[in-house]
């Protein structure tokens, strides 16, 4: 047994990690279970305690046809609550058997928090990992596979930054930082899928029972990790090029919800599924794609370009996905900024031109910040209101930089 120490107990890891582990154990000759750490007295602890396995349901756009795949999880094997039970907790780090640690703390996760210190519960994902890697190490153990989730660039570097930091502060020693550099190996990853966790249309009592939609890609930085994901089925790629996929899925994935959702509010659409639905919206969306694909050229074949394009469009015609456009709107001038203004950018420096259909994009957003229900900094929303198109794609305050000349007037 391969066993894996999973901090989070959210719907996520149950819908894409937990899943993953289930495809291989049945597919291949690959066996593990999952410990699962929750961190707070609130979470999903005595629910996995009672009983670990849980049905997942799996809906999407198939072939053009609706279809619900149903999984029966049974991966789990216990779950820890560290705030009561510290010493079950730092005992894992003397089973030999746990190769591998998964995460899935939100972005706010990966956190250094001062008050933390060696000798008593740490309240941080990090300190936890900390006073976890440095059990191992008294244990005179090999370290683990470390693969965190969080959504947040070179997460896995990161996470390792803040361990090193804690060992340095604790005065845990050199040879405990030398052992987490070599004898653990921290993995960046990239993560997706929509997980929407518990429906009751399911007709499911169980509070595990969750819900996703089919799509799924774990991207890992590096070398094999020794799961066979991939002999099970599973769209999991190992590249030396991260950055290369989170720059599509940023540009392209995200840039689509960012370059849609202001317009789609504007138009009274709720959902992703309604704004999808509506032609003008669709075909809006469709045209910036369209303008976004070129500038990715030097990392992908245009058939790649093109077949990831037409997967995000089919999944945000998922019917059983309710994604709100309001949800999405959250601020989305920092969004744009990240998702679509560098596609406008290299839109403009391979053409010498503005792109049109992304500067309608931008022009929606200025307008919604201006007519609809922006959530947002008020001082940010305020400037927009009180001042001129041409002010705001100038000035800096809203893009950071003057863009007048990237957006067609």
């Amino acid at each position: 047994m391969k066993n894996v120490i999973q901090f989070g107990t959210g719907a996520f890891l149950r819908g894409f990690f937990d899943w993953m582990i289930s495809e291989v154990c049945n597919k291949t000759d690959f066996k593990s279970k999952i410990t699962v750490i929750q961190s707070t007295s609130r979470g999903l602890a005595d629910a996995i305690n009672s009983s670990s396995e849980y049905t997942l349901y799996a809906r999407g756009i198939e072939a053009g046809e609706p279809i619900v795949k149903k999984y029966q999880i049974e991966t789990l094997d216990k779950c820890i609550v560290t705030s009561s039970d510290y010493d079950a907790f730092l005992a894992l780090a003397n089973d030999e058997s746990y190769k591998y640690i998964v995460s899935n703390t939100t972005e706010a996760g990966i956190k250094y928090a001062p008050e933390d210190t060696k000798d008593a519960p740490a309240s941080s994902f990090p300190g936890k990992l900390t006073q976890l890697l440095y059990a191992r190490f008294e244990a005179d153990l090999d370290g683990f596979t470390v693969l965190p989730c969080e959504l947040i660039e070179n997460n896995a570097g990161e996470l390792k930054k803040i361990v090193l930091r804690y060992a340095e502060e604790w005065n845990l020693g050199a040879e405990f930082a030398e052992w987490v550099e070599t004898k653990n190996k921290f993995c960046n990853t990239l993560v997706d899928r929509i997980v929407t966790g518990y429906d009751e249309s399911m007709g499911e009592s169980n509070p595990l029972s969750n819900t996703c939609e089919l799509y799924h890609l774990w991207v890992i930085e590096g070398t094999d990790v020794g799961i066979p994901f991939r002999e099970a089925g599973l769209n999991v790629v190992y590249t030396d090029d991260l950055e290369k996929y989170r720059t599509r899925k940023v540009r392209i994935l995200n840039g689509a919800h960012t370059s849609l959702i202001p317009y789609a509010l504007l138009e009274g659409e709720e959902t992703v599924l309604d704004a999808i639905s509506n032609p003008e919206l669709k075909a809006h969306l469709k045209g910036c794609l369209s303008e976004v694909l070129p500038t990715l050229s030097e990392l992908y074949t245009e058939d790649e370009l093109k077949n990831y394009m037409n997967e995000v469009i089919e999944r945000f015609t998922n019917p059983y996905i309710k994604h709100k456009c309001q949800a999405i709107a959250l601020n989305s001038v920092s969004k744009f900024k990240v998702r679509c203004l560098p596609s406008i950018k290299a839109y403009y420096e391979i053409y010498n031109k503005p792109p049109q259909h992304l500067s309608v994009a931008c022009d929606k957003l200025i307008e919604f910040y201006k007519k609809g229900t922006p959530c947002d900094d008020n001082e940010l929303i305020e400037y927009i209101k009180s001042h001129t198109r041409e002010e705001i794609l100038s000035s800096g305050r809203v893009f950071g930089e003057d863009i007048s000349k990237y957006i067609a007037g």
